[in-house]
């Protein structure tokens, strides 16, 4: 299993028939080594990036 060193929050609400949740995950581009290049006028990039995920689970 891999485990990330971003910052976790996970909000859920449970009912009998489903699972809703949204989970957020900030991450470090530096921390997977991935490296922007600099090019003047053309791109600008964030050291962090924010995941967020909205998930859904039926019962079957």
């Amino acid at each position: 299993m891999y485990y990330t060193k971003a910052s976790k929050d996970v909000k859920t609400a449970v009912s009998a028939t489903q699972l809703t949740g949204t989970a957020t995950a900030t991450v470090s581009r530096g921390d997977y080594g991935l490296q922007i290049p600099s090019v003047p006028n053309v791109a600008n990039v964030e050291e962090e990036v924010e995941l967020i995920i909205d998930f859904v689970a039926n019962a079957s």
